[in-house]
Protein backbone atom coordinates (compact mmCIF):
# COMPACT_ATOMS: atom_id res chain seq x y z
CA UNK A 1 0.00 0.00 0.00
CA UNK A 2 2.97 2.22 1.22
CA UNK A 3 4.70 1.58 -2.14
CA UNK A 4 1.00 2.99 -3.86
CA UNK A 5 1.31 5.74 -2.50
CA UNK A 6 4.54 6.70 -2.79
CA UNK A 7 4.55 5.77 -6.75
CA UNK A 8 0.86 8.26 -6.84
CA UNK A 9 2.96 10.81 -4.90
CA UNK A 10 5.90 11.20 -7.07
CA UNK A 11 3.68 10.68 -10.25
CA UNK A 12 2.00 13.91 -9.41
CA UNK A 13 4.87 15.89 -8.92
CA UNK A 14 6.13 14.91 -12.49
CA UNK A 15 3.26 15.62 -13.92
CA UNK A 16 3.31 19.31 -11.93
CA UNK A 17 6.70 19.64 -13.59
CA UNK A 18 6.20 19.13 -16.99
CA UNK A 19 3.11 20.98 -16.86
CA UNK A 20 5.08 23.86 -15.53
CA UNK A 21 8.00 23.49 -18.29
CA UNK A 22 5.09 23.25 -20.98
CA UNK A 23 3.09 25.56 -19.99
CA UNK A 24 6.02 28.49 -19.00
CA UNK A 25 8.80 27.67 -21.26
CA UNK A 26 11.26 30.78 -21.27
CA UNK A 27 10.25 31.52 -17.53
CA UNK A 28 11.56 27.80 -16.39
CA UNK A 29 15.05 28.18 -18.93
CA UNK A 30 15.67 31.85 -17.38
CA UNK A 31 15.33 30.20 -14.19
CA UNK A 32 17.85 26.92 -14.91
CA UNK A 33 20.04 29.31 -16.36
CA UNK A 34 19.94 31.85 -13.47
CA UNK A 35 20.31 28.49 -11.03
CA UNK A 36 23.04 26.79 -13.69
CA UNK A 37 25.21 29.69 -13.47
CA UNK A 38 25.37 29.92 -9.68
CA UNK A 39 26.34 26.08 -10.11
CA UNK A 40 29.39 25.46 -13.07
CA UNK A 41 28.31 21.67 -12.21
CA UNK A 42 24.78 21.83 -12.52
CA UNK A 43 25.12 23.61 -15.44
CA UNK A 44 28.37 21.26 -17.18
CA UNK A 45 25.92 18.67 -16.25
CA UNK A 46 23.15 19.83 -18.34
CA UNK A 47 25.07 21.42 -21.04
CA UNK A 48 23.77 24.42 -20.64
CA UNK A 49 25.83 28.17 -21.32
CA UNK A 50 27.49 29.18 -17.75
CA UNK A 51 27.72 32.86 -18.63
CA UNK A 52 27.04 35.48 -21.69
CA UNK A 53 28.58 38.64 -22.45
CA UNK A 54 28.53 40.74 -25.64
CA UNK A 55 32.30 42.28 -26.64
CA UNK A 56 31.77 46.17 -28.08
CA UNK A 57 31.49 46.10 -31.92
CA UNK A 58 33.27 48.03 -34.58
CA UNK A 59 29.99 49.36 -35.53
CA UNK A 60 27.38 49.21 -32.60
CA UNK A 61 24.25 50.76 -34.52
CA UNK A 62 24.82 47.55 -36.60
CA UNK A 63 26.34 44.81 -34.92
CA UNK A 64 26.85 43.00 -31.28
CA UNK A 65 29.65 40.30 -30.57
CA UNK A 66 28.44 38.19 -28.41
CA UNK A 67 30.05 35.20 -26.49
CA UNK A 68 29.42 32.30 -23.93
CA UNK A 69 31.04 29.47 -22.06
CA UNK A 70 30.19 26.31 -21.64
CA UNK A 71 30.54 22.52 -21.92
CA UNK A 72 32.67 21.45 -25.33
CA UNK A 73 30.54 20.30 -27.99
CA UNK A 74 29.91 20.13 -31.50
CA UNK A 75 28.84 23.09 -32.30
CA UNK A 76 26.99 25.95 -30.92
CA UNK A 77 24.23 28.07 -32.08
CA UNK A 78 22.52 31.73 -31.49
CA UNK A 79 18.67 32.56 -31.69
CA UNK A 80 18.00 36.30 -32.43
CA UNK A 81 14.51 37.91 -33.18
CA UNK A 82 13.31 40.90 -33.26
CA UNK A 83 9.70 41.89 -31.66
CA UNK A 84 7.21 38.98 -32.93
CA UNK A 85 9.04 38.08 -36.33
CA UNK A 86 10.57 34.94 -36.73
CA UNK A 87 13.87 34.12 -35.28
CA UNK A 88 17.39 33.33 -37.46
CA UNK A 89 19.94 30.65 -35.96
CA UNK A 90 23.94 31.38 -36.34
CA UNK A 91 26.28 29.06 -36.00
CA UNK A 92 28.69 30.02 -33.29
CA UNK A 93 32.80 29.68 -33.82
CA UNK A 94 33.80 26.98 -30.88
CA UNK A 95 37.06 27.77 -29.05
CA UNK A 96 38.42 24.74 -26.74
CA UNK A 97 39.72 26.00 -23.66
CA UNK A 98 42.89 24.02 -22.86
CA UNK A 99 41.69 23.28 -19.36
CA UNK A 100 39.12 20.81 -18.70
CA UNK A 101 36.23 20.41 -21.12
CA UNK A 102 34.98 23.76 -21.68
CA UNK A 103 34.54 26.01 -24.94
CA UNK A 104 34.24 29.74 -26.03
CA UNK A 105 31.60 30.04 -28.47
CA UNK A 106 31.43 33.00 -30.17
CA UNK A 107 28.58 34.79 -32.60
CA UNK A 108 30.26 37.84 -34.35
CA UNK A 109 26.74 39.85 -35.68
CA UNK A 110 27.03 42.47 -38.68
CA UNK A 111 23.74 43.46 -40.23
CA UNK A 112 21.80 44.93 -37.06
CA UNK A 113 19.21 47.48 -37.77
CA UNK A 114 19.77 50.53 -35.57
CA UNK A 115 18.26 51.85 -32.53
CA UNK A 116 16.12 48.12 -32.66
CA UNK A 117 15.12 45.87 -29.29
CA UNK A 118 16.84 42.18 -30.35
CA UNK A 119 16.34 39.22 -28.23
CA UNK A 120 18.89 36.30 -28.04
CA UNK A 121 19.48 33.13 -26.87
CA UNK A 122 22.54 30.78 -26.99
CA UNK A 123 23.11 27.12 -26.74
CA UNK A 124 26.10 24.66 -26.42
CA UNK A 125 25.51 21.79 -29.19
CA UNK A 126 22.39 20.23 -28.89
CA UNK A 127 21.85 20.94 -25.13
CA UNK A 128 18.95 23.13 -24.30
CA UNK A 129 19.04 27.08 -25.04
CA UNK A 130 19.24 29.38 -22.24
CA UNK A 131 17.47 32.27 -20.94
CA UNK A 132 16.53 34.81 -23.67
CA UNK A 133 18.30 38.05 -23.39
CA UNK A 134 17.62 41.46 -24.81
CA UNK A 135 19.66 44.33 -25.72
CA UNK A 136 18.88 47.60 -28.05
CA UNK A 137 21.18 48.82 -30.49
CA UNK A 138 22.08 52.77 -30.66
CA UNK A 139 20.91 55.21 -32.95
CA UNK A 140 23.11 55.83 -35.91
CA UNK A 141 23.30 59.78 -35.23
CA UNK A 142 23.40 58.92 -31.24
CA UNK A 143 24.39 62.14 -29.55
CA UNK A 144 25.14 60.95 -26.32
CA UNK A 145 27.29 58.22 -24.79
CA UNK A 146 27.28 57.06 -20.94
CA UNK A 147 30.01 54.23 -19.47
CA UNK A 148 31.53 52.96 -16.64
CA UNK A 149 34.96 52.63 -16.06
CA UNK A 150 35.85 49.64 -13.24
CA UNK A 151 38.50 48.26 -11.44
CA UNK A 152 38.78 44.69 -10.01
CA UNK A 153 41.97 43.35 -9.65
CA UNK A 154 40.49 40.94 -7.50
CA UNK A 155 42.12 38.19 -8.29
CA UNK A 156 43.88 37.09 -4.95
CA UNK A 157 40.39 36.86 -3.48
CA UNK A 158 36.74 35.19 -4.20
CA UNK A 159 36.30 38.98 -6.20
CA UNK A 160 33.62 39.10 -3.50
CA UNK A 161 33.89 42.90 -3.56
CA UNK A 162 34.68 42.90 -7.22
CA UNK A 163 30.67 42.08 -7.05
CA UNK A 164 29.92 44.68 -4.44
CA UNK A 165 31.04 47.15 -6.93
CA UNK A 166 29.93 46.21 -10.09
CA UNK A 167 26.36 46.16 -8.30
CA UNK A 168 26.24 49.31 -7.23
CA UNK A 169 27.49 51.06 -10.16
CA UNK A 170 25.23 49.03 -12.41
CA UNK A 171 22.10 49.42 -10.23
CA UNK A 172 23.07 53.26 -10.36
CA UNK A 173 23.36 53.79 -13.78
CA UNK A 174 21.80 50.29 -15.32
CA UNK A 175 21.45 51.71 -19.07
CA UNK A 176 25.25 52.68 -19.61
CA UNK A 177 26.33 51.98 -22.82
CA UNK A 178 29.58 49.83 -22.45
CA UNK A 179 31.50 49.25 -19.23
CA UNK A 180 35.38 48.71 -18.65
CA UNK A 181 37.45 46.99 -16.38
CA UNK A 182 40.73 49.14 -15.95
CA UNK A 183 42.49 46.47 -14.17
CA UNK A 184 43.97 42.66 -14.27
CA UNK A 185 40.56 40.83 -14.93
CA UNK A 186 42.80 37.55 -13.74
CA UNK A 187 46.05 37.51 -11.77
CA UNK A 188 47.00 34.66 -14.22
CA UNK A 189 45.40 34.85 -17.64
CA UNK A 190 45.34 31.04 -17.99
CA UNK A 191 43.29 30.75 -14.19
CA UNK A 192 39.77 29.49 -15.53
CA UNK A 193 38.70 29.52 -12.43
CA UNK A 194 39.19 33.55 -11.66
CA UNK A 195 38.08 34.45 -15.29
CA UNK A 196 34.96 32.26 -14.06
CA UNK A 197 34.59 34.83 -10.64
CA UNK A 198 35.08 37.80 -13.06
CA UNK A 199 31.83 36.50 -15.13
CA UNK A 200 29.61 35.91 -12.68
CA UNK A 201 29.71 39.06 -11.33
CA UNK A 202 28.86 40.76 -14.23
CA UNK A 203 26.48 37.82 -15.91
CA UNK A 204 23.15 39.70 -14.43
CA UNK A 205 24.83 42.61 -17.26
CA UNK A 206 26.58 41.41 -19.63
CA UNK A 207 24.25 39.75 -21.49
CA UNK A 208 23.23 43.20 -22.79
CA UNK A 209 26.02 45.62 -22.09
CA UNK A 210 28.83 44.99 -23.88
CA UNK A 211 32.68 45.19 -22.29
CA UNK A 212 35.47 47.10 -23.82
CA UNK A 213 38.14 44.66 -22.98
CA UNK A 214 41.61 46.40 -22.18
CA UNK A 215 45.04 44.21 -22.31
CA UNK A 216 46.56 45.02 -19.09
CA UNK A 217 48.13 42.52 -17.56
CA UNK A 218 52.19 42.79 -16.67
CA UNK A 219 52.76 40.18 -13.82
CA UNK A 220 51.30 37.01 -15.83
CA UNK A 221 52.25 35.20 -18.86
CA UNK A 222 49.97 36.08 -21.43
CA UNK A 223 50.09 32.82 -23.27
CA UNK A 224 49.70 29.56 -22.19
CA UNK A 225 51.11 26.18 -23.31
CA UNK A 226 50.80 25.48 -26.91
CA UNK A 227 50.65 29.45 -27.29
CA UNK A 228 46.86 29.60 -26.22
CA UNK A 229 45.81 33.15 -25.32
CA UNK A 230 42.25 33.29 -22.51
CA UNK A 231 42.68 37.07 -23.26
CA UNK A 232 42.09 37.33 -27.05
CA UNK A 233 39.79 34.41 -26.70
CA UNK A 234 37.31 35.53 -24.69
CA UNK A 235 37.08 39.00 -25.93
CA UNK A 236 36.97 39.07 -29.83
CA UNK A 237 38.10 42.59 -29.87
CA UNK A 238 37.29 44.51 -33.07
CA UNK A 239 39.23 44.31 -35.90
CA UNK A 240 40.42 47.27 -36.99
CA UNK A 241 43.66 47.61 -35.80
CA UNK A 242 47.43 47.15 -38.30
CA UNK A 243 48.60 43.90 -38.80
CA UNK A 244 51.62 44.15 -36.22
CA UNK A 245 49.13 45.46 -33.51
CA UNK A 246 46.20 42.79 -34.28
CA UNK A 247 44.38 41.42 -31.16
CA UNK A 248 46.30 44.09 -29.11
CA UNK A 249 44.32 47.27 -29.63
CA UNK A 250 41.66 48.53 -31.57
CA UNK A 251 39.44 51.66 -31.59
CA UNK A 252 35.42 52.18 -31.77
CA UNK A 253 32.77 54.83 -31.90
CA UNK A 254 30.05 56.04 -29.01
CA UNK A 255 27.89 58.98 -29.73
CA UNK A 256 29.56 61.94 -29.76
CA UNK A 257 33.28 59.54 -28.54
CA UNK A 258 36.15 58.20 -30.28
CA UNK A 259 37.24 55.32 -27.67
CA UNK A 260 40.91 53.90 -28.53
CA UNK A 261 42.32 51.15 -26.06
CA UNK A 262 46.07 50.30 -25.81
CA UNK A 263 47.86 47.76 -25.05
CA UNK A 264 50.72 48.25 -22.53
CA UNK A 265 51.51 44.80 -21.17
CA UNK A 266 53.47 43.75 -24.08
CA UNK A 267 56.76 43.70 -22.30
CA UNK A 268 55.87 39.89 -20.68
CA UNK A 269 56.94 38.44 -24.36
CA UNK A 270 59.93 40.89 -24.81
CA UNK A 271 58.95 42.90 -27.16
CA UNK A 272 57.79 46.17 -25.59
CA UNK A 273 59.45 48.58 -27.72
CA UNK A 274 58.98 46.60 -31.14
CA UNK A 275 54.89 46.99 -30.29
CA UNK A 276 54.65 50.23 -28.84
CA UNK A 277 56.47 51.67 -31.83
CA UNK A 278 53.65 49.72 -34.18
CA UNK A 279 50.86 50.92 -31.93
CA UNK A 280 52.13 54.50 -32.38
CA UNK A 281 51.85 54.64 -36.01
CA UNK A 282 48.47 52.91 -36.11
CA UNK A 283 47.15 55.68 -33.30
CA UNK A 284 48.16 57.98 -35.57
CA UNK A 285 46.53 57.14 -38.29
CA UNK A 286 43.59 56.37 -36.05
CA UNK A 287 43.05 59.96 -34.44
CA UNK A 288 43.90 61.41 -37.92
CA UNK A 289 40.59 59.78 -39.19
CA UNK A 290 37.95 60.07 -36.83
CA UNK A 291 35.60 62.84 -37.02
CA UNK A 292 34.18 62.42 -33.74
CA UNK A 293 34.30 66.11 -30.57
CA UNK A 294 35.69 63.83 -28.10
CA UNK A 295 38.86 62.00 -28.64
CA UNK A 296 39.79 59.44 -25.39
CA UNK A 297 42.75 57.29 -25.04
CA UNK A 298 42.38 53.66 -22.48
CA UNK A 299 45.67 52.12 -21.13
CA UNK A 300 46.64 50.57 -17.79
CA UNK A 301 50.07 51.62 -17.41
CA UNK A 302 50.52 55.34 -16.40
CA UNK A 303 52.39 57.87 -18.84
CA UNK A 304 53.77 59.37 -15.77
CA UNK A 305 55.40 57.54 -13.04
CA UNK A 306 57.96 56.89 -10.65
CA UNK A 307 61.59 57.67 -13.08
CA UNK A 308 62.98 54.31 -11.89
CA UNK A 309 59.82 52.71 -14.10
CA UNK A 310 62.18 52.25 -17.39
CA UNK A 311 58.90 50.75 -18.76
CA UNK A 312 56.63 53.68 -18.43
CA UNK A 313 59.57 55.70 -18.98
CA UNK A 314 59.61 54.04 -22.94
CA UNK A 315 56.16 54.31 -23.04
CA UNK A 316 55.46 58.34 -22.17
CA UNK A 317 58.52 58.92 -24.52
CA UNK A 318 56.49 56.96 -27.45
CA UNK A 319 53.46 57.64 -27.06
CA UNK A 320 52.89 61.35 -25.48
CA UNK A 321 53.73 63.22 -28.87
CA UNK A 322 51.44 61.46 -31.27
CA UNK A 323 48.65 61.79 -28.04
CA UNK A 324 49.26 65.71 -28.17
CA UNK A 325 49.55 65.52 -31.93
CA UNK A 326 45.99 63.42 -32.46
CA UNK A 327 44.73 66.46 -29.79
CA UNK A 328 43.37 63.35 -27.67
CA UNK A 329 40.98 64.68 -24.69
CA UNK A 330 41.73 62.74 -21.71
CA UNK A 331 44.01 59.66 -21.04
CA UNK A 332 42.44 57.07 -18.57
CA UNK A 333 44.97 54.48 -16.76
CA UNK A 334 45.10 52.75 -13.88
CA UNK A 335 47.69 53.67 -12.08
CA UNK A 336 48.85 56.17 -9.72
CA UNK A 337 51.06 59.10 -11.64
CA UNK A 338 53.12 60.99 -10.03
CA UNK A 339 53.86 63.80 -12.26
CA UNK A 340 52.64 65.75 -15.46
CA UNK A 341 53.82 67.17 -18.40
CA UNK A 342 53.90 69.84 -20.71
CA UNK A 343 50.54 68.03 -23.22
CA UNK A 344 47.50 69.48 -23.46
CA UNK A 345 45.20 66.08 -23.20
CA UNK A 346 43.69 65.50 -19.40
CA UNK A 347 45.20 62.38 -17.50
CA UNK A 348 42.63 60.51 -15.12
CA UNK A 349 43.88 57.62 -12.70
CA UNK A 350 40.73 55.39 -12.15
CA UNK A 351 41.38 53.06 -9.36
CA UNK A 352 44.00 49.92 -8.03
CA UNK A 353 41.15 47.93 -7.97
CA UNK A 354 38.36 46.46 -5.73
CA UNK A 355 39.35 43.88 -3.65
CA UNK A 356 41.70 46.29 -1.69
CA UNK A 357 44.27 49.24 -1.80
CA UNK A 358 47.65 49.66 -0.71
CA UNK A 359 47.79 49.76 3.16
CA UNK A 360 50.88 51.82 3.56
CA UNK A 361 51.21 54.80 1.51
CA UNK A 362 53.37 57.49 2.72
CA UNK A 363 51.29 60.82 3.40
CA UNK A 364 52.35 63.56 1.03
CA UNK A 365 51.33 67.45 0.75
CA UNK A 366 48.89 66.52 -2.15
CA UNK A 367 46.63 64.83 -0.33
CA UNK A 368 44.99 67.35 1.02
CA UNK A 369 44.02 68.27 -2.18
CA UNK A 370 43.79 64.99 -4.12
CA UNK A 371 41.94 62.09 -3.33
CA UNK A 372 43.96 59.27 -3.01
CA UNK A 373 42.88 56.11 -4.86
CA UNK A 374 45.15 54.30 -4.54
CA UNK A 375 43.96 53.59 -0.64
CA UNK A 376 41.03 52.43 -1.42
CA UNK A 377 38.91 51.51 -5.10
CA UNK A 378 36.85 53.84 -6.91
CA UNK A 379 34.85 53.45 -9.91
CA UNK A 380 33.87 56.23 -12.68
CA UNK A 381 31.29 57.08 -14.80
CA UNK A 382 31.60 58.72 -18.02
CA UNK A 383 28.61 60.89 -19.92
CA UNK A 384 29.43 62.56 -23.13
CA UNK A 385 27.10 64.98 -25.40
CA UNK A 386 28.90 67.10 -28.61
CA UNK A 387 29.81 69.82 -26.49
CA UNK A 388 30.47 68.63 -22.90
CA UNK A 389 32.17 65.88 -21.32
CA UNK A 390 31.67 64.83 -17.56
CA UNK A 391 33.61 62.32 -15.44
CA UNK A 392 32.17 61.49 -12.03
CA UNK A 393 34.46 59.56 -9.38
CA UNK A 394 32.46 57.19 -6.53
CA UNK A 395 33.70 54.94 -4.22
CA UNK A 396 32.77 51.34 -4.02
CA UNK A 397 29.70 52.08 -2.24
CA UNK A 398 28.49 54.60 -4.43
CA UNK A 399 29.56 57.43 -2.74
CA UNK A 400 29.84 60.10 -4.67
CA UNK A 401 34.01 61.74 -4.64
CA UNK A 402 34.45 64.60 -7.16
CA UNK A 403 33.00 65.35 -10.02
CA UNK A 404 35.17 66.88 -13.18
CA UNK A 405 33.41 68.73 -16.38
CA UNK A 406 34.81 70.45 -19.50
CA UNK A 407 33.16 71.93 -22.31
CA UNK A 408 34.54 72.65 -26.25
Amino acid sequence: MLKKYLLAFFGCIFIFCAAIILLFPEQFNASMSRHLSQSPFLGRFFNQPLYVWQTIAPDAPHGSTISWLGRVAGKGELELKVAEQSSAIYNAQVTPLPQGDMAVYTVRLRTLAPDTVYRYRVACGRGRFGAWHDFKTPREDEQECTALFLSSLDSSTDYSNWRKMVKTAFDKNPDVNFYLDINNIANNDNNLPQWKLWFGAVDEYSPRIPVAPLSCNPFAKKAAKNGFNYFQTMFPIPDNASYFTRNHVYSFNSGPVHFVCLDTAAHENGNLEKLFYNQEAWLARDLATTKKPWRIVIINRPLFSDPDDNVAQKLAAIMLPVLDKGRVDMIITSSLSTEQGDYSSIYVPAGVGAHHGWKKLASTAIDKIFYEHAAAPLYLYLKASPHQLTLAAHDMNGNLLDTWQTTK
